[in-house]
């Protein structure tokens, strides 16, 4: 499988970096201590036309390869975790099912608009009361003729105080819903506007990381919502919300988010190795290029880009898998469960035993002979 870029898909790739380098990292320390939404670096994607990459050029977007989208979002990721989770939240959970899902008119109305950079996207299925289990929902739907009504809630919603377009699933009203109770076969889904009348966004939720994304709840108190903006069929956002989920979740929240990690790994690594001749070992906007001064340097150097290498591969292999249709969890499930198994090799290289044990500092005659630890205790206790 061919997983080089074309001369354009790199040329973009490089603009970004560049991009990321000198607008994205400087601001990623401000934008995570003061919980701060990156306005800056959504308008300047939205300038770069990475809003809308792997959709047709007819609805605002790039016409470009999911590969290609899945490069960007990983490079982001690299210098501010915020930024890409603000990115791939729009991009998948918002623009994709309307893309997959939606009319022309729909498309044509919304896609747009999102595609461009326009308008921001936000994604709402979790609730109080139910998460993955979306058959648990209490928002409630009802047909009103002309138009439908809403009520209910939403938590923990990506993007929600800066979006201006939502996906939104609940339950159609059935008046016999106590006799049978709501199932996965009641659930639709429906485009939502800032603007609707009886919707509102509030409250604000403090995370431990990705501190600067917008992290809300939706409430729904009679939001009127027009009958056009049902969005597939009534009855089928369960399938809706399951292919949205399966197709881009599992990639850019599983194997994919590992690369958010990195530029800590990389400074860890680097603390490791100072006290054995490392000169500022990595430069972090290309960390191919290492100043060393001891072999173990570099060869612990060379153990964490090849685990990095087989890591990324493995990520878009799942992409690929995907994007190429065969939406066999157990494959995708293997190729990301893969990434991640490596992700995490990452760590244990840092404590190698040679580093170990040149960074030990005999603290007693147990450790000064290299007694094993299980007997360092007993030793002591003798004396």
């Amino acid at each position: 499988m061919n997983f080089h870029f074309n001369e354009e898909e790199q040329e973009i790739l490089d603009m970004l970096h560049d991009y990321a380098v000198k607008e994205v990292a400087p601001r990623a320390h401000e934008i995570d201590e003061e919980e701060k939404f990156p306005m800056e670096a959504r308008n300047g994607l939205a300038e770069m036309g990475m809003m809308g990459m792997y959709f047709p050029e007819e609805y605002g977007g790039a016409g470009l390869s999911y590969l290609s989208y899945i490069a960007v979002c990983e490079e982001l990721a690299v210098h501010c975790a915020t930024t890409s989770v603000v990115l791939s939240a729009h991009e998948s959970l918002c623009s994709w099912p309307i893309y997959k899902y939606g009319t022309e008119e729909q498309k044509k109305k919304y896609l747009t608009a999102l595609a461009s950079g326009e308008k921001l996207g936000a994604f709402g299925l979790t609730e109080p009361g139910a998460g993955t289990d979306a058959a648990m929902q209490k928002t409630v739907a009802k047909d009103e003729g002309d138009h439908w009504v809403l009520n209910g809630s939403k938590v923990f919603i990506t993007n929600a105080q800066y979006a201006d377009i939502f996906v939104v699933f609940a339950m159609v009203y059935r008046p016999d819903y106590k006799e049978n109770p709501y199932t996965n076969h009641d659930i639709s889904a429906f485009i939502i506007e800032k603007g609707f009348e009886g919707f509102s966004v509030q409250g604000h939720e403090m995370k431990m990381g990705i501190r600067g994304s917008s992290t809300c709840s939706l409430y729904f108190d009679n939001c009127i919502v027009p009958k056009e903006n049902l969005l597939g069929q009534q009855g089928k956002g369960f399938k809706v919300a399951m292919t949205t989920l399966d197709d881009h979740l599992d990639i850019l929240l599983g194997a994919g988010k590992f690369l958010q990690k990195l530029p800590c790994l990389r400074r860890i690594l680097l603390l490791k190795l100072q006290p054995h001749g490392g000169d500022g070992c990595f430069d972090l906007v290309r960390p191919e290029r290492v100043i060393v001064k001891h072999v173990l340097i570099l060869r612990i150097h060379a153990r964490f880009e090849r685990l990095l290498l087989r890591t990324q591969r493995l990520h878009q292999r799942a992409v690929s898998l995907l994007w190429d249709g065969m939406r066999s969890r157990e494959r995708v499930g293997k190729c990301g469960q893969l990434a991640k198994d490596q992700a995490q090799r990452l760590v244990p290289r840092f404590d190698a035993p040679e580093i170990q044990q040149q960074n030990r500092k005999p603290q007693n005659d147990a450790q000064r002979r290299r007694i094993p630890y299980r007997r360092q205790r007993q030793v002591i206790q003798r004396k």
